[in-house]
């Protein structure tokens, strides 16, 4: 649809001339970068939804973790966040010992 659009200008920018010329070719190159942007988006969703999540719980609270290969990279990545250093200092604090868990999560 988008690509018929442009050709349509473009077809028609061929017999104008001047101000109207200039129209017609900034409105195809607004179609192209909207196309472009349309492309971007999908592209990013696919490469989303194509990344391995692993969810690391630490006692009851729950962080996900994207794009690590295996589950020591995943408790490597968790661990420089800041709601999991609280919550292992929670735990410490409470006299027990933090029970932290990797499991890797079905695309």
């Amino acid at each position: 649809m988008i690509k018929k659009r442009i050709a349509k200008k473009r077809e028609k920018a061929a017999f104008l001339e001047g101000e109207a010329k200039e129209q017609f070719i900034a409105d195809a190159k607004a179609a192209r970068r909207i196309k472009r942007a349309i492309n971007r988006a999908t592209r990013r969703q696919q490469h989303k939804a194509e990344q391995s999540r692993y969810r690391v719980m630490i006692n009851n609270a729950k962080m996900f973790v994207t794009n690590v290969a295996n589950e020591e990279e995943a408790l490597k990545k968790a661990s420089t966040h800041r709601t999991f250093k609280e919550q292992v200092r929670m735990a410490k604090s409470a006299g027990r010992e933090p029970n932290i868990s990797v499991q890797i999560l079905e695309k």
